[in-house]
C-alpha cells in the first residue's frame, strides 16, 4: 500500500516533491478512505492533474521504477536501468 512517495533531483523535479495519500483534516466521506491499519487510513484513489508540460508524466516514471524494484528487485552491483529515459 502506497502511503507517501517523495521524489527529488529526478527529471523535472529538482526540489523535493511529496505525493501523499494520507487524508487531510477536512471533511471526507468514510467510503473515500481505507480501513485504518495500525491507526493510519489512506485515500482509496487519487488524481494527478495539471497543465500540459507540468510534470505529470515525470511523476509517474519514478513511481513505475519503484514499483518495478519492489516487485522484481535488483541484483547486487548491477546498475538499475531507466528504460524510459532513452
Amino acid at each position: 500500500m502506497l502511503i507517501r512517495f517523495t521524489v527529488e533531483n529526478f527529471l523535472s523535479f529538482r526540489d523535493k516533491v511529496v505525493f501523499s495519500l494520507i487524508p487531510g483534516k477536512g471533511t471526507l466521506k468514510p467510503q473515500h478512505k481505507s480501513k485504518p491499519i495500525k491507526g493510519t487510513s489512506v485515500l482509496k484513489t487519487a488524481v494527478v492533474f495539471g497543465a500540459n508540460a507540468s510534470g505529470k508524466s515525470n511523476l509517474i516514471k519514478p513511481l513505475s521504477l519503484v514499483k518495478k524494484l519492489v516487485l522484481k528487485g535488483s541484483k547486487t552491483e548491477q546498475p538499475i536501468t531507466l528504460t524510459f529515459l532513452s
